[in-house]
């Protein structure tokens, strides 16, 4: 039963929330604390773990990667952000809200964006702006809530061509 205990217990000291503001500096890691606060949401998706929150302000946010985590790929069209197992992700914040039940989803809107060229010209889209990792096709334990999720552009190759916003 300590050994149940323990593993519970560990469980619970690792998670975590962490901090996006499209207003703030580049930020520094670990993010938990408004006061160190990135931009860039993938950053902090990258530098969580499951059980981890990430809360994000209002605010535009767009790509910064392709799922392999290059900033300069080959087609920037690729850039996308790639959610992990275990993560929870929230948008509707205004940046000074102490609880989950604080946030203001209406009043705080909170956009994905996939228009990573020139604005308004859907061509230069990139093609998914939100792909889920996990094993056999589906995610794990993944929640994305509070979000506008707008201006993908799937076209292309065969894993390019479907469903523009979510894959």
């Amino acid at each position: 039963m300590r050994n149940i205990y323990f593993l519970l217990n560990s469980i619970l000291i690792s998670s975590a929330v962490r901090y996006v503001n499209a207003n703030s500096n580049a930020g520094s890691a670990p993010y938990t604390s408004l006061a160190t606060a990135s931009n860039d949401l993938q950053a902090v998706i990258n530098a969580s773990q499951a059980g981890d929150e990430i809360w994000v302000a209002s605010g535009t946010y767009i790509p910064s990667r392709d799922p392999f985590g290059n900033t300069s790929p080959s087609d920037s069209k690729d850039k996308t952000f790639y959610l992990k197992d275990g993560i929870s992700v929230y948008g509707g914040f205004n940046g000074t809200e102490t609880s989950l039940a604080d946030r203001n989803i209406n009043s705080n809107i909170t956009i994905l964006s996939g228009d990573i060229g020139i604005l308004g010209t859907i061509t230069d889209n990139c093609y998914h702006v939100v792909l889920f990792s996990g094993s056999n096709t589906a995610a794990v334990g993944v929640k994305l809530d509070g979000f506008s999720i707008a201006n993908g552009f799937a076209i292309g190759t065969v894993n390019n061509n479907v469903n523009g916003n979510v894959a």
